[in-house]
């Protein structure tokens, strides 16, 4: 078993292990689970949308956004 929620490692791995997730549910209030677990790998951005929450510059939530977008179309993180 292998816990993670960095993109390439679920990946990476994928060849060897089957992907199953949590989803959450990012609200006003908090973060919430349903403590399911989901076949395949997590869809969502949460530690981007935590920033939010959590109230971080939006330089910085915009500049996590710009990233994380440019590794989804290369799928190779760059200098920054």
């Amino acid at each position: 078993m292998v816990a993670s929620h960095d993109i390439e490692l679920t990946e990476i791995l994928s060849k060897s292990y089957d992907n199953f997730h949590f989803r959450e549910q990012i609200t006003d209030e908090g973060i919430v689970f349903d403590y399911t677990l989901y076949p395949g790998k997590a869809r969502t951005k949460n530690a981007i949308k935590l920033l939010d929450f959590m109230d971080y510059p939006r330089e910085v939530i915009a500049r996590a956004q710009r990233i994380a977008e440019d590794f989804e179309t290369t799928r190779k993180w760059g200098e920054y």
